[in-house]
């Protein structure tokens, strides 16, 4: 295998990494909350603002959960634009072609993520703590109720906006390969092995 062929190997790893953690993120989220909601757990949870998670109030633990989920989801987008950014920039000196479309569909992808996780998720973080802090009047808690869906669902947005361009990426992968090379590292049988 080429070096050309490993940085686009490497490169489409990173890639199905990013999508499918997208992906398992996009279906495990949703079912976290459902299933907290309907097993209705009762816990303990000293570590986590020093309230007690009531057995009514299952929407808190699921939001734990999936707040630690999206930390480590975040962690290996990050991960993953880093190293498409480097294989990019490493398969020209590999004797491949910049995929300039690549490299702006990973742009607009990093600065959605950086958006994302910048702006929207420090604010749902505090919003999410005046939700359940219960020395806020209810009207206050209320109200953050009310401010934290619209940024949830613009959260929600941003990420699948972000995996659209990476698959993007990934589908315009295989064109970084000059026509030349993959007739070059393509065997062409002769007629004396046909025989």
């Amino acid at each position: 295998m080429t070096l050309l062929r490993t940085l686009i190997a490497i490169q489409i790893t990173a890639l199905g990494l990013w999508l499918g953690s997208t992906l398992m993120m996009g279906l495990g989220a949703p079912q976290i909350f459902w299933t907290m909601r309907e097993y209705q757990p009762l816990i303990t949870a000293s570590q986590h603002d020093h309230v007690l998670l009531r057995n009514d109030d299952p929407q808190r633990l699921a939001g734990v959960i999936a707040l630690c989920l999206f930390e480590k989801h975040a962690i290996i987008r990050y991960a993953a634009v880093g190293t498409v950014l480097l294989t990019l920039l490493l398969v020209p000196w590999a004797g491949g072609k910049l995929s300039k479309l690549q490299l702006a569909a990973l742009l607009i992808a990093l600065g959605i993520l950086l958006y994302e996780q910048t702006n929207l998720v420090p604010q749902m973080n505090d919003l999410r703590a005046d939700i359940y802090n219960p020395a806020l009047p209810e009207l206050d808690r209320a109200a953050a109720r009310d401010a934290f869906q619209p940024l949830h669902k613009s959260a929600e947005r941003a990420v699948g906006t972000e995996a659209l361009f990476a698959l993007i990426i990934l589908l315009a992968a295989p064109w970084q390969i000059p026509a030349s090379k993959q007739l070059k590292d393509t065997p062409i049988p002769s007629d004396e092995t046909q025989a």
